[in-house]
């Protein structure tokens, strides 16, 4: 009877050892792997290049368990956006989802590639990729990231198609501002259109879409519905377009223009003394003038002098070097005084040391008629400059020419048709009378300008006294005087 009692509870005994071990060792193995897996979750989020080849990484789409584990939340991005209007680089934002704890970022190049390339992950709801060309489209997929202390589960993607905006406009230039206005501007790569935005008198103040031009590699524009003595301002951009219209525009260029600021007629150009002399006859609608030079035709011109005179003389430049030089009339428009520069003229010209074929070395008196000024150089090195009355225009000018002091006296009287004239300085250096000398019934604001037009010498050079007893104590007999 024990032995049959034995035998028949025996096998049940067996049975609950047995179920026991099946329930009991996963129970402890899962335990286990999960202590372990919670200890290196946040470094597999962190670590964008692991993350994408964990083998614990479970697709959100996958059916099992893990979709029961979170059957609670969306596991999906609802809003994924871009704010950056740059054109190198675009920074993505999105909306949080509930219970994840990173998200991974992927990315197409669209007009390369048909893949997406991992990014990385990320805890923050945006992400920004530099170094990227201009007016180009991207796709980006963003997936939120779970832990589920085995499995880390990856959430549906979210997919944003967007692109980088164009690059500005750069270098406008003005082709003509005669009886039409016409400027040119750089190309800017992949963008399918440039907008041009005018603004005139006629829409009192306001910029409006004025033309589009649809080819981007037309890169002129000429207005022609323009006025004779009107400034017109411009703003250009370029555009990309998408497949689905979206358009991203890239920054304003701004320009400005008066329709006939044409370039100034110029009448002479010479050399002497390594400088350059310009004269030009008056553009209507000008203001003053810029001259611009450069060592090369196309390129590299600096300012090199602005005037509201109609002549120029240059600085002094390297003797034998070939110059490029821009004469250039500007309009000073509105309130504000807006300076709009002009078309302009170009002419080459090489600086000679000589005057009037004169080698004049390095110690001479410089005499400018049209600048009112005198330069004295002694090896070279300026030693002193002063404005200057020179003879009255039109009917006693001083005498252009290469010449030298013969006449050194101090004081002196000056004897003429019609005048006896005592100075303090005397240096004559024409054999009509013409000379330098100091002028004490002249004021001290009379020297420069305009003075000779009207009110000049009887041929000489005035001089305030303080600037010609300096050159009267250094020049000598020869020294040369240069009148231009």
């Amino acid at each position: 009877m024990k032995k049959t009692l034995l035998f028949k509870v025996l096998p049940f005994v067996v049975l609950t050892l047995v179920l026991i071990a099946v329930f009991l060792i996963p129970i402890i193995t899962a335990n286990s792997a999960k202590t372990a897996t919670a200890s290196n979750s946040e470094a597999k989020i962190e670590n964008t290049e692991n993350a994408s080849g964990d083998a614990s990484l479970v697709p959100l789409s996958q059916n099992g368990t893990a979709d029961k584990n979170i059957e609670n939340s969306s596991g999906k991005i609802m809003n994924i956006y871009k704010e950056s209007n740059e054109s190198d680089s675009i920074t993505i934002f999105w909306d949080s989802v509930e219970n994840a704890t990173g998200y991974k970022v992927y990315f197409q190049r669209m007009d390369e590639s048909d893949d997406y390339e991992f990014l990385g992950t990320v805890k923050d709801t945006t992400y920004t990729v530099s170094d990227l060309p201009s007016s180009s489209r991207f796709s980006f997929k963003v997936t939120p990231v779970f832990d589920f202390g085995a499995l880390l589960v990856e959430g549906e993607p979210t997919v944003l198609n967007t692109a980088t905006h164009p690059d500005t406009v750069g270098a406008i230039r003005l082709k003509k501002s005669a009886f039409t206005i016409g400027f040119a501007f750089s190309q800017v790569e992949h963008a399918s259109a440039y907008e041009i935005y005018r603004m005139c008198y006629k829409n009192k103040g306001e910029y409006e879409l004025y033309d589009t031009i649809t080819d981007n590699s037309i890169t002129e524009y000429e207005d022609k519905n323009v006025e004779d003595g009107r400034s017109y301002y411009y703003k250009v951009r370029a555009i990309l377009k998408t497949e689905n219209d979206t358009e991203y525009f890239g920054e304003f260029s701004d320009f400005k223009a008066v329709c006939g600021l044409y370039a100034p007629k110029l009448n002479s150009v010479t050399t002497q003394l390594r400088r350059v002399s310009f004269n030009w006859s008056k553009s209507k609608y000008a203001d003053g003038y810029d001259i611009y030079y450069s060592k090369t035709p196309d390129n590299g011109f600096q300012l090199l002098g602005t005037t509201t005179d109609l002549y120029f003389n240059s600085p002094r430049l390297e003797a034998g070097t070939k110059y490029y030089f821009r004469l250039a009339p500007y309009s000073l428009v509105g309130d504000n005084k807006v300076k709009i520069i002009g078309s302009w003229d170009s002419v080459a010209e090489t600086p000679t040391k000589e005057a009037f074929s004169v080698d004049c070395g390095d110690t001479y008196i410089e005499v400018s008629r049209e600048q009112q000024r005198l330069w004295y150089y002694i090896d070279g090195e300026l030693f002193e400059t002063t404005p200057v009355v020179t003879g009255n225009f039109g009917s006693m000018d001083t005498p252009k020419g290469c010449y030298k002091i013969f006449q050194r006296t101090a004081p002196a009287t000056l004897r003429g048709p019609g005048y006896v004239t005592y100075v303090n300085y005397w240096l004559g250096f024409t054999t009509s009378g013409c000379g330098i000398h100091d002028s004490n019934w002249r004021s001290g604001g009379e020297y420069g300008g305009r003075t000779y037009v009207g009110n000049g010498s009887h041929g000489c050079v005035n001089t305030p006294i303080e600037s010609v007893k300096k050159i009267y104590d250094k020049a000598t007999i020869g020294t040369y005087v240069v009148v231009y």
